[in-house]
């Protein structure tokens, strides 16, 4: 194992991608299982090396956006990802059309060709150009938001660096704060608008190409969604409307007399306490060696992983000066270990977006071992259950953090949680509208938002920002920009994290086990089988939706706040 700084890069290179066809060939050529099977294990290194190397060149490009090498790179793995995808897919139609298909499955499980099958809808050669101009264009919007410098009492900070002063005591304080931030959106309102005009276009471009009336059912096939579609997400969102939003109003209306402020703004949303919210009470190296201590604490699995991430520095977690926004968790397939990259800025939101991003990580380590990356490459809706409920099992240890405020640490933890899901599902149903209607202008686009708003978060009142009031928070949001209809996993998820919560507050082996039982099964069974065999219920079912809101309603009343 090597030090994340000693890993080399390699650029993939003409031959590499020879090296591929000649691949593809040989399997063709062969007709015995054992040597189709050997040829599929060459062809997995190969994948192995490519998503590496796409990965580091990924994690060092977005630690400095400003790194010329790794720019170039990027910019090279934008314009040859399609080939090698375009390469994978061939070799998958093989192994899809294969006499020995029946022995493939067998040996790796029919999950794994359900997948290939949706994937391989998705990509011929007509669309790749198309493809790589997208990700330009997507990278555009990241270069964009990276390069926010925001001037704030007479200093300049990036976009994650505002987030402390958003949820100060002094209210007058907040809204300087909120209206620096978003005048960063407002005065680059033409590139935003610009970027995401361009890729709703080549989106629909791309579905037009592949035999599709709209870009939705691409943006579902590429979440490798099976058991569920459109209708499915439809009925969640409507249930959260009816059992979730309601929680909502009251949690702003206990907040209001909490925070005693009757004429609620935009500009308090995040002050949730008088005095102010609670944060962790140490600096970067004693926060990190307490999450050791907590690892060390809750699992022999949970300790040797956590500690494999500190010896071989393998995330990235201080916002600075031209890194990128947002966090993430990503794999090194040849090293098989995960790595994660993160913004703290001083607030609750680091513990929760370590804890969050260490539950993708300790996924990856968990499957690395498993043969084929396809069946521990597990879709979002999936992998967002390992990251919200490690949130939810780390409550045992958050005194270590957060002292004498851990209750209230605690309570403004789940209410974000409730928070979110309205919110989520306004993104979700916002990119529906708008891939239906992809000819919609930038300012129908933003008064499809600002009504969306008005359904699943009816107490957000911008009176004073007319970019928010116009209908522009959604331009804030990387992952409308970078992966449509993602989104709307991370509520399906959550459902799924409160479950594991509830029943750990109850007994929290049993839900401990069962939380590794999803693990350990990786991507080898389809969504709702997954959530079955790990004991977890749909959550596209109106009544289940219903149970998991009276049961939040009744964990909110044990908290005094």
């Amino acid at each position: 194992m090597k030090n994340f700084e000693d890993m080399k890069y390699i650029r993939p290179d003409e031959d590499f991608f020879l090296d591929l066809k000649e691949l593809i060939e040989k399997f063709n050529s062969e007709h015995q299982f054992e040597k189709q099977n050997k040829i599929l294990k060459e062809m997995e290194l190969k994948k192995r090396f490519f998503i590496t190397m796409s990965s580091l060149c990924h994690i060092r490009y977005t630690i400095n956006t400003e790194d010329e090498f790794y720019k170039k790179e990027k910019n090279y793995f934008i314009e040859k990802t399609p080939t090698f995808d375009n390469n994978l897919k061939i070799f998958h139609e093989s192994l899809l059309n294969s006499k020995n298909r029946r022995s493939f499955e067998d040996l790796y499980g029919k999950t794994l060709f359900k997948k290939i099958e949706l994937s391989n809808k998705n990509m011929n050669e007509e669309i790749m150009e198309d493809l790589t101009e997208e990700e330009k264009l997507a990278n555009e919007y990241v270069k964009l938001t990276a390069s926010a410098k925001i001037n704030f009492e007479n200093k300049k900070y990036n976009i994650s660096q505002m987030t402390p002063f958003m949820a100060c005591e002094q209210r007058d304080e907040r809204k300087k704060a909120w209206d620096a931030t978003y005048n960063f959106f407002y005065e680059n309102i033409e590139k935003f608008d610009s970027i995401y005009d361009e890729l709703v276009k080549k989106r629909t471009k791309i579905a037009k190409k592949l035999g599709y009336k709209n870009f939705i059912q691409v943006g579902y096939n590429r979440m490798g969604r099976l058991g569920y579609g459109e209708e499915g997400v439809k009925k969640f969102r409507n249930a959260i409307k009816k059992y979730i939003v309601p929680i909502t109003q009251d949690l702003i209306e206990k907040q209001k007399s909490r925070i005693n402020i009757q004429d609620f703004k935009y500009y308090d949303l995040n002050y949730y306490f008088q005095g102010g919210n609670p944060y962790p009470k140490d600096d970067y190296e004693r926060l990190i060696e307490k999450s050791i201590l907590m690892y060390d604490n809750l699992s022999k699995e949970t300790s040797e992983f956590f500690r494999t991430m500190k010896e071989y520095n393998l995330f990235d977690l201080k916002s600075k000066k031209s890194k990128a926004t947002g966090g993430y968790c990503t794999y090194l397939p040849e090293y098989k270990v995960p790595f994660i990259f993160a913004n703290f800025n001083g607030t609750d939101h680091d513990i929760k977006v370590l804890t969050h991003e260490t539950g993708h990580a300790f996924n990856a380590y968990i499957t690395r071992n498993f043969d084929l990356l396809l069946n521990s490459s597990i879709t979002m809706e999936i992998a967002e259950i390992h990251s919200m409920s490690m949130e939810f099992f780390t409550w045992k240890w958050m005194e270590s953090f957060y002292d004498e405020e851990t209750e209230k640490a605690k309570y403004l933890h789940l209410i974000k949680t409730i928070f979110s899901i309205p919110y989520m599902c306004t993104v979700d149903e916002f990119q529906h509208e708008v891939y239906k209607k992809p000819e919609l202008s930038a300012l129908e686009r933003r008064k499809v938002w600002r009504e969306l708003e008005k359904e699943y978060t009816p107490y957000k009142n911008y009176e004073g920002n007319k970019y928010l009031e116009d209908g522009g928070y959604w331009q804030k949001q990387l992952h409308i920009y970078r992966k449509p209809f993602y989104y709307i996993d991370y509520a399906l998820a959550r459902i799924c994290s409160y479950q594991f919560l509830f029943k750990s507050l109850e007994n929290f082996e049993k839900s401990w086990d069962d939380y590794m039982k999803l693990n350990k099964f990786g991507a080898k069974k389809e969504y709702i089988d997954l959530l079955e065999s790990s004991n977890l219920k749909t959550p596209f079912e109106e009544k289940n939706i219903k149970e998991i809101a009276e049961n939040l309603k009744n964990l909110l009343d044990k908290f005094n706040f």
